[in-house]
């Protein structure tokens, strides 16, 4: 969220240090999003400067890349992958840093767990077909496919009395000799069962509106919560929000037999489990 920032906050190119990794910005970039920033560039800041210009910050070298990039274009961070899901070591170490540098928009993700809003699953259902195969390949968002047998069906196909094979189950294929063939016995028919499947797909599904500020999802987010706050609700942030949870966290434990009753199409959400927490390293 952008902040207010101080009428005597300059702007203008500024070169920081953290750790040993250097930033070129802008001083309008630091201070639209941080409080801290916003607060050291009112003051006496141009004591701060070293022999080479730059002013040095203390942080994280690892996790401040991703708090410069979020000052800059107001994108929330995500450390996910669909095998291993999110890395809840990266946003709680990236909490703490988000703190140090006092970027409200970016605590309010991380504290109210929007990442796991960000990325969610889905489960599809429908008559199985030769494209869907192909999509078991190329859509790089399905994660899993299976296929379930429902039931086979019947039909009569027709056999030319001649045994031409290419009019096989096509009597319109049939010349004149074949009628005549076909008018000294009676048309030959047989029975052709056929297997059906239901084509069964869980699908990640990526949610743009929660994963940055000016996204429509994070700032009906942000509306609500104020909303609550100001009415003294305990519990602000889930107040008509649905509760998304982790969509890798046990990617093949889901029941796709009951789905073939379903012809509905939702979101499928698990919840997350503490012990998966990491320790991230400030090197």
């Amino acid at each position: 969220m952008q902040l207010s920032r101080l009428n005597s906050v300059p702007t203008g190119p500024i070169k920081i240090q953290v750790g040993n990794d250097y930033y070129s910005t802008r001083i309008d970039t630091l201070v639209g999003r941080s409080n801290f920033f916003n607060s050291f560039f009112s003051g006496p800041w141009l004591s701060q400067k070293q022999k080479d210009g730059s002013i040095y910050f203390e942080g994280a070298p690892s996790l401040f890349r991703h708090i410069i990039q979020y000052l800059r274009h107001g994108v929330f961070p995500l450390d996910f992958s669909a095998d291993g899901g999110h890395n809840y070591g990266f946003y709680a170490g990236l909490l703490q840093e988000a703190k140090h540098f006092e970027c409200p928009g970016l605590i309010t993700f991380l504290e109210d767990q929007c990442y796991l809003k960000c990325v969610t699953w889905e489960i599809t259902h429908e008559t199985y077909n030769c494209e869907m195969e192909q999509s078991r390949y190329y859509d790089s968002n399905v994660v899993d496919f299976q296929l379930i047998r429902t039931k086979d069906s019947e039909a009569e196909n027709y056999v030319c009395p001649r045994g031409i094979v290419c009019h096989h189950d096509k009597p319109d294929s049939c010349g004149r000799r074949c009628l005549n063939a076909r008018a000294k016995v009676d048309a030959t028919y047989y029975k052709v069962s056929t297997p059906q499947y239901l084509a069964v797909k869980k699908k990640l599904k990526f949610n743009f509106g929660w994963m940055s500020e000016d996204g429509k999802d994070f700032i009906g987010h942000i509306q609500r919560k104020q909303a609550a706050n100001h009415a003294g609700d305990r519990h602000p942030t889930l107040e008509g929000e649905q509760y998304s949870g982790d969509p890798c966290e046990n990617p093949t434990t889901w029941d796709v037999v009951e789905l073939s009753h379903d012809d509905t199409l939702g979101e499928q959400v698990i919840r997350t489990r503490p012990e998966q927490m990491e320790t991230v390293s400030d090197s």
